[in-house]
Order: structure tokens, then sequence, then C-alpha cells
């Protein structure tokens, strides 16, 4: 009878021990989650920061192209070889740019995906971790329950003894 009493005092220690466990992992997974999502928050804006440099270099670069030939046309006289290099440049300014533009987008959407999948494997931790921890409270309660079940089949098997030492001594 004891050790039946043991086992449902082990099984409330257990209960106890598996919330325990659930809370303190799934503190440690959203933790650990919030960090990485503030990295790639910070990868993010060093990618438009970068990005944003290159083009302003890349239209710097532009400008002193567009002055070299403002002087040569002073040299030389404005003409139709003139207006073909400032479309080209032009041109070719604008696929700089908008090359640039497609990679960090490429780039911050790649870091998005990123965070989207640290939330869902947080999420999926998080929820095996609770799961984990029913399983043991579930087992934990059945324990319980067996350990009640043979308190109960004790007592009947003593009151039983009893009652036919009763009747032998009558």
């Amino acid at each position: 009878m004891a050790s039946s009493l043991l086992l449902g005092g082990k099984a409330g220690v257990q209960i106890a021990m598996a919330n325990k466990m659930a809370k303190s992992g799934i503190g440690a997974t959203a933790a650990t989650a919030g960090l990485q999502i503030a990295e790639l928050g910070r990868q993010q804006e060093e990618i438009n920061r970068i990005s944003s440099e290159q083009k302003s270099d890349r239209v710097r670069q532009a400008e002193r192209e567009i002055g070299m030939l403002r002087v040569i046309a002073a040299e030389q006289g404005e003409g139709p070889g003139l207006f073909r290099q400032l479309q080209e440049l032009a041109y070719f300014e604008g696929k700089d740019l908008s090359r640039l533009e497609g990679n960090r987008k490429a780039q911050v959407d790649s870091a998005q995906s990123s965070k989207v999948a640290v939330k869902q494997g947080a999420v999926n931790e998080m929820n095996q971790i609770r799961n984990q921890a029913r399983t043991a409270k579930i087992m934990a309660g059945l324990d319980a329950i067996g350990a009640g079940v043979q308190i109960m089949s004790d007592r009947a098997a003593t009151s039983k003894v009893q009652e036919a030492s009763k009747n032998k001594v009558s």
C-alpha cells in the first residue's frame, strides 16, 4: 500500500516536472527564434544600406561620364555621336540600377523567407514540446490511476482477510 501511495506522489511530481520542462523548452525556443529573426532583420537593413551605397556610387559614376561627354562635346562640338553616347549611357545606367535593385530585392526577400521559416520552425518545436509534456502528463496520470486501483485492490484484499479471520474466530 505504501508503494502505491508513492506511485501516486511520483505521478504528481512527474506532472509538475513535465510542466516545468515544457515551459522552459518553449521559452528557450521562443528566445532563440527571436534572436534569429532579429539577426535576419539586421541583415535586411545591411542589404538595403549596401544597395543604397552601390546605387549612389553608380549614379556618381554616370554623372562623371556625362561630365566627360560634355567636355568632349564642348571641344568637338555637339553632334549625333554625342547624342548616341548619352542614350547608351542612360540605357546602361538604367540597366545597372535595375540589376542592383533586383539583387537587393532578392536578398531581402530571401531573408524574409528565412524569418518565416524560423517562425514556423519555432512553432513546430513548441508544439512538439507541448505534445511531449502532454504525453508525460497522461502517462503520469495513468500511473496515478494505476496506483489508486492498486490501493483499492489492497484494501479489498485486506478487508477479505480481516473478514475471513473474523469468521474463523466466531
